[in-house]
């Protein structure tokens, strides 16, 4: 690494350095990791996935990167000009809503293993907070070889800014890790060179915009957000469905207010998928406790079901019963009909 300018040591550095220089001294672990992620943050400030950082490239400016690390930590109003910056470099995504342009900041303060929120346990300000004027370069040398790509970096390395994961993905729109990666399945989004684990494949998160098209006529339409119980009811997920209107399979739309976190489908059409799922995913027997889950109840209800030959047991396998998936179903699409 070449040599650099000192930067002025910070208060937090300076008590971590008396902390580590006593005799019988307990570095709190979490206060490192938290100083090693603000390190690998501030060294791509605008890009939602950090591999940790095993070398140090010759840079002569590594000696500002650690200094602003520190202050990521402590500083509300670099943590303002931060998030600011994230409204002028994230523009790509911004037809996606405030959560995909300031994820950056948002996923780093989640990540937080202490928890840490700045100076005297402020919240950090938001873009109205007055901004300390601080530039965030992009440092692409820190970017691992695996994730390199030359097209990309002879752009000027931009693209690497809206690659997310299923998991970030899944912590911006605040999905389950289940539903976010059928979200993706099949070749509703085309992976950025894929790899062997489907939690660790990369999406441009700019292909969404491909994908959102024309509201269906809102007259006749409903809209559905993740957190619908029908999907615990029918055992599928939001991004089952989200993953067939991408595909267009199932005719919809996604809301223009809050982008692809919500959906738009004419009611009779929604019911008709859910069914099509139920039958789907309910092949084979169910756990008893998929069956208290989905139908929000106790296994004695369960039990009672059985009494009046509603639900059916299966073969008990291992001794635990199990009920018959296709009882299931017939209990579940008869009740809709009733209400």
């Amino acid at each position: 690494m070449k040599f650099s300018r000192a930067s002025e040591i910070t208060e937090t550095e300076r008590q971590l350095w008396e902390e580590m220089g006593g005799e019988f001294s307990e570095i709190d672990e979490s206060r490192l990791g938290d100083i090693c992620l603000a390190i690998s943050v501030a060294m791509r400030p605008f890009d939602l996935i950090h591999e940790p950082v095993k070398h140090c490239p010759g840079l002569t400016a590594h000696s500002d990167f650690v200094s602003r690390a520190y202050q990521l930590l402590e500083s509300p109003e670099v943590n303002a000009s931060w998030r600011e910056q994230c409204h002028q470099k994230r523009k790509g995504v911004s037809f996606l809503g405030k959560d995909f342009v300031e994820a950056p900041c948002n996923l780093f303060r989640a990540h937080l293993e202490g928890n840490w929120r700045g100076p005297h346990g402020k919240d950090s300000c938001g873009i109205e907070a007055p901004a300390l004027k601080s530039d965030f370069p992009e440092v692409t040398e820190y970017i691992s070889q695996s994730r390199r790509d030359r097209d990309i970096e002879s752009k000027g390395g931009s693209g690497y800014r809206y690659h997310v994961t299923v998991q970030s993905f899944a912590e911006i729109t605040g999905m389950n890790m289940e539903s976010a990666q059928d979200f993706f399945r099949g070749n509703a989004l085309i992976a950025h060179k894929n790899v062997r684990f489907s939690r660790s494949r990369r999406f441009d998160l700019r292909q969404f915009r491909s994908v959102i098209r024309a509201l269906p006529n809102t007259e006749d339409s409903i809209e559905i957000l993740p957190d619908n119980p029908a999907f615990n009811k029918y055992l599928t997920t939001f991004g089952q469905l989200a993953n067939d209107v991408i595909l267009r399979q199932t005719p919809g739309g996604f809301s223009k207010a809050n982008g692809i976190k919500s959906l738009f489908l004419q009611r009779h059409e929604f019911q008709k998928w859910l069914t099509a799922r139920l039958f789907q995913n309910a092949k084979r027997e169910l756990k008893v406790e998929q069956v208290t889950e989905a139908l929000d109840c106790t296994t004695q209800r369960v039990r009672d079901l059985v009494k009046a030959d509603v639900l059916k047991w299966a073969k008990s396998q291992n001794g635990q019963p199990r009920v018959r998936g296709r009882s299931f179903c017939e209990h579940v699409v008869l009740s809709a009909q009733v209400r």
